[in-house]
């Protein structure tokens, strides 16, 4: 691939540089420009799978007690698996970090004549997710409201360094 590469048989991308910039001969693939510079694309990689259930409760009450003229709620809760090639599972598995398990911007497959190999929990899945906020209206134009969310801790990788 390098000798196809010094005779310009590559794109500008390849290089993370405008075609002629850094080897000084044109890119066999310029492109329509060929001094622009190469533009990163996230591609349609892997695998991941999210499978979940979300329920809500919302209410909205006019009068409910002296003091407040109206009061809103909601609460949502959501159970879910995350689960994608950035996981580990099985036997000989690697440590799995938050860069190589998002499904955005991590690796597509970690063993591409297995590519579900190391399918398995993300380290981004949060099981459990809990979340609530509302308002009051309250006399003379004030209003108090809440948000706040809570959810289940992410997973972890035990990860122990070799020191012989």
């Amino acid at each position: 691939m390098v000798d196809f590469a010094n005779r310009g048989l590559t794109s500008s991308s390849d290089f993370d540089q405008p075609c002629g910039v850094l080897f000084g001969y044109p890119c066999a693939f310029p492109g329509i420009n060929p001094k622009a510079p190469p533009l990163p694309f996230l591609g349609p990689v892997g695998r991941s799978v999210y499978n979940g259930l979300q329920t809500k409760l919302t209410g909205n009450v006019q009068h409910p007690f002296r003091g407040v003229r109206a009061l809103n709620f909601q609460v949502s809760y959501a159970l879910s698996r995350f689960e994608n090639a950035g996981g580990s599972s099985g036997p000989g598995s690697v440590a799995a970090t938050a860069v190589s398990a998002d499904q955005d911007f991590g690796v597509g497959a970690l063993d591409n004549a297995s590519p579900n190999r190391y399918f398995g929990p993300s380290v981004l899945d949060r099981t459990h997710q809990l979340s609530f906020g509302g308002y009051a209206d309250l006399p003379r134009g004030f209003q108090v409201s809440v948000i706040s969310h809570f959810w289940s801790p992410l997973s972890t990788s035990l990860v122990v360094p070799n020191t012989n």
